[in-house]
């Protein structure tokens, strides 16, 4: 070696270098400290939230059926009002409180945890934009199986990210059993169940082995959790299952499709025959609104007026006096045999009710989206406004609309980004932890919103679980962007 040169470097010495330079980087930008304006913005926004919560919960028309701990109920909400109720007593005083406190903890570990997956400030974005959903709202305040569900499903998330940047099975562990307690609070939760198992499918460092290990602690934690919710529905109410009120649900699509061709045969022929002009009425009445975005709201009034009004009232006591879990299931196979004579109607309800979870119609402003239907269907609307909820446009600020709106369709964005441009590597299982993550929410978002329009209306509560996902989304792509410019002025 010449004196005065320095030694030649090895490609492991240059590679260490590399890296050492990336995170000196790093730390300037922020990323050490991106915890700093998630906290900031949590502890504002949070004590704005707290400032302004009511004593006492709102109860609503599905309140009885939690507390009764009834057979289409999912037991989890309604052990955990019997619980709020052992300790601040029967009319459930601060319940708000207890709700608010719950999902401000379990965002605040949500956007920690982004905050350390993207190293950026810009996870403070989710924070407020989660806030922001009417969902949360009515979930801190009222009476609602969301208000166990959101923070279950924020600890999953935290969980679910906390694991992608680090491995490990505490991690994993934790988000089955935070999203487990999501199933147990709204069926719906399963799908959550997806985000731990794509995120060690993606994982290219796993063999097959390893996969094989992890995706049996997750199917099986959680199966053992769904199995004695089951268990504890079948020794209260005689029936082995969770609860759902999917048939229900299904008779609001049905009765909006039934046609002629759908009564010979259905074993309720007087019923149909009978529903039969007011199914035709109210599509009618849907396709005379004046807008786009007011049929979905008019086709969402027409589920309610047709089962509610209508089909349950006139099916008699065989629906009236049953037991709501029999109610149901009759509802349910009615429903299914209308929709088997008309499958191509049903996928466009389906696609429309999509439409509505992604698009958020009760929230467009009267330029955009005049009010209802004129037609005679809807003509009680305007004097009933309890019966017709879901008729009208939702009097909000119109920040929180926007705010919700901006989430979804820049979260959908993101999603077709993720996988355009990382859909490659991804079959690859060439991901790095932060874009594993996030196809992983992209995916599970989508699979939710679709699930949901399978078989209700394309209503703003739905979409809590979407939201939530698709803010995080938001937060990836806008870490992305800041990172490339600086790069690109840092040569």
């Amino acid at each position: 070696m010449m004196p005065g040169y320095p030694a030649r470097q090895t490609r492991a010495q240059i590679e260490a270098q590399a890296d050492r330079l990336e995170a000196s980087r790093q730390a300037l930008r922020g990323g050490d400290l991106a915890w700093v304006p998630v906290l900031v913005v949590w502890l504002l926004s949070t004590g704005y939230v707290l400032a302004r919560l009511p004593r006492l919960p709102v109860a609503t028309q599905d309140t009885p059926s939690y507390l009764a701990l009834g057979p289409t109920r999912a037991p989890g909400y309604g052990w955990f009002l019997h619980a709020a109720q052992a300790l601040i007593g029967p009319e459930l005083a601060f319940l708000p409180l207890v709700q608010s406190l719950l999902i401000a903890l379990g965002l605040l570990a949500f956007g920690l945890a982004l905050a350390r997956l993207l190293r950026s400030g810009v996870a403070a974005a989710v924070v407020v934009l989660a806030w922001a959903h009417t969902g949360t709202f009515e979930a801190s305040r009222y009476v609602m199986s969301e208000g166990l569900f959101l923070p279950a499903m924020l600890a999953g998330l935290a969980c679910s990210l906390a694991y992608a940047r680090r491995g490990g099975w505490g991690m994993l562990t934790g988000a089955t059993l935070a999203f487990g307690v999501a199933l147990l609070t709204r069926t719906a939760g399963a799908v959550l169940l997806l985000v731990p198992l794509l995120l060690v499918l993606l994982d290219g460092r796993l063999g097959l082995g390893a996969v094989l290990r992890r995706w049996v602690l997750v199917l099986g934690l959680s199966a053992a959790m769904a199995l004695g919710a089951m268990a504890a529905n079948q020794a209260r109410n005689g029936v082995f299952e969770i609860g759902s009120n999917t048939g229900t649900s299904l008779a609001g699509k049905a009765m909006l499709l039934l046609r002629p061709e759908a009564i010979q045969g259905s074993g309720r022929e007087e019923l149909l025959r009978r529903m039969l002009p007011l199914a035709a009425e109210a599509r009618a009445a849907v396709a005379a609104a004046p807008t786009y975005a007011a049929s979905l709201r008019a086709q969402d009034q027409a589920y309610e007026e047709l089962r509610w009004r209508n089909f349950f009232p006139m099916a008699g006591p065989e629906m009236t006096h049953a037991d709501t879990r029999a109610s149901a299931q009759l509802a349910g196979e009615v429903a299914k045999a209308v929709i088997a004579t008309d499958p191509s109607g049903y996928l466009r309800l389906v696609l429309r009710d999509w439409s509505g979870l992604v698009l958020y119609p009760h929230f467009w402003p009267v330029a955009a989206s005049p009010e209802g239907s004129p037609h005679s269907f809807f003509a009680h609307c305007p004097g009933d406004p309890q019966r017709c909820w879901t008729f009208f446009r939702l009097e909000v600020p119109r920040v929180y609309g926007v705010a919700m709106l901006g989430t979804s369709l820049l979260g959908m964005t993101a999603a077709v980004v993720l996988v355009v441009g990382w859909g490659g590597q991804a079959l690859r299982r060439r991901l790095g932890p932060a874009e594993r993550a996030m196809l992983a929410l992209a995916l599970v978002t989508q699979a939710s919103l679709v699930a949901t329009a399978l078989f209700e209306a394309g209503l703003w509560r739905y979409t809590i679980m979407a939201h939530a996902m698709n803010a995080a989304l938001i937060c990836w792509a806008a870490a992305r962007l800041i990172y490339g410019r600086e790069k690109r002025r840092g040569g």
